[in-house]
């Protein structure tokens, strides 16, 4: 871990990477969402879905650029069903008469 970073101040971690040794240690317990995923991103944007949350579409854009970016616009082979999905649903909040095809 990085020294200028307080870890008293890390509230969660959210990722698609494996934890790897001991990179993060806390003294109190902390929200930790891992999924075998191609994007952080996708985990997300599927919490503010679940979550039935107001996504601003600024935020959507920067959520869709990094999956696709992460993804290899969706070649990647760590790509998943989820990661499609969720660029499915972004592109209907940036723009609703887009579709993407199948």
């Amino acid at each position: 871990m990085n020294p200028a970073i307080n870890m008293e101040n890390i509230a969660g971690i959210i990722d698609h990477h494996a934890i790897q040794g001991n990179a993060i240690i806390t003294e109190k317990p902390i929200f930790v969402d891992i999924r075998p995923w191609g994007s952080m991103s996708s985990i997300i944007a599927h919490s503010f879905a679940v979550q039935e949350k107001p996504l601003p579409k600024a935020i959507a854009g920067l959520l869709l650029s990094a999956i696709l970016s992460d993804t290899l616009n969706l070649r990647s082979p760590t790509t998943t069903t989820w990661d499609k999905r969720m660029v499915s649903m972004l592109v209907q909040y940036i723009d609703p008469d887009f579709h993407v095809n199948k």
